[in-house]
């Protein structure tokens, strides 16, 4: 995690703001930071799953892509 991004949320910034996200190959959308950082998670997870995939079809075993798991390691 980027220290501004740790920055930014350590003073305790409004989640819920809503603000203007205007992506280039959508439309402007109305949003709150709070769903952002779903989408990050959400996007991850979507990397993570294709990256397992691919191991899985060159005959490599996949490891576990939860993120609970990275709680518990070091």
């Amino acid at each position: 995690m980027s220290r501004r991004f740790q920055d930014w949320i350590a003073l305790g910034q409004d989640l819920d703001q809503r603000f203007i996200l205007d992506n280039p190959f959508t439309r402007k959308r109305d949003t709150s930071y709070a769903e952002v950082l779903l989408q990050v998670a959400n996007h991850g997870t979507y990397h993570r799953g294709n990256l397992s995939a691919m191991l899985r079809q060159i005959g490599q075993s996949s490891v576990m892509t939860e993120y609970a798991l990275y709680w518990y390691t070091e």
